[in-house]
């Protein structure tokens, strides 16, 4: 996983650094996670190993089934250079990571922002008043705006897992019970 990250990088940035503006960048995200859903379903990865089929024409077959996942009528407004890249994805076989590239052209269009994403599992569901004043807490610890995705996991027992980038911040009684169980054992 960490070497498909690795070898994702390249191309998000690539993609990130052609496309500054963020009328761009949401289509492209919007685009990317189409490409990964498609990069996971086995009847794609079936067409990819037909040797009958020229890359051409097996990168319009995933642009048109792109647009047909996305309700499109075949107006993305980048389909050459989508074309190309496709191309080149196939050309170093990397269009098993096109999730990868998901994720971390994502991760750029955020930090471009100077915004990080924090997502928030409670023991059980937070009010809005609750999630504003999380939110305006993570701000004032990061340095940047926040874009909170908040669920609920009952297993939880009480309190709260946040993650933010890298950082997890484990809050909920499950975590403190293992905690204590490790150190008594």
């Amino acid at each position: 996983m960490a070497d498909e990250a690795v070898l994702a990088r390249p191309y998000a940035q690539a993609l990130y650094y052609i496309y500054q503006d963020e009328p761009s960048q949401a289509v492209w995200q919007e685009r990317l996670e189409t490409l990964a859903g498609l990069s996971q379903n086995p009847a794609v990865l079936s067409l990819l190993v037909r040797s009958d089929l020229n890359q051409s024409v097996l990168c319009e077959i995933l642009q048109d089934m792109a647009d047909s996942v996305e309700a499109r009528s075949s107006d993305f407004p980048h389909k050459d250079y989508e074309k190309r890249f496709l191309e080149l994805l196939l050309d170093y076989n990397r269009f098993g990571i096109l999730s990868f590239i998901h994720e971390e052209f994502h991760r750029l269009c955020l930090e471009g922002r100077n915004e990080l994403e924090a997502e928030i599992v409670a023991a059980h569901y937070l009010n809005d008043d609750e999630l504003s004043r999380l939110t305006e807490v993570l701000c004032q610890h990061f340095g940047r705006q926040i874009k909170l995705i908040a669920s609920c996991d009952p297993s939880l027992i009480g309190g709260a897992v946040i993650k933010v980038g890298d950082k997890v911040i484990d809050g909920s009684a499950r975590g403190q019970l293992k905690r204590l169980s490790r150190f008594l054992t």
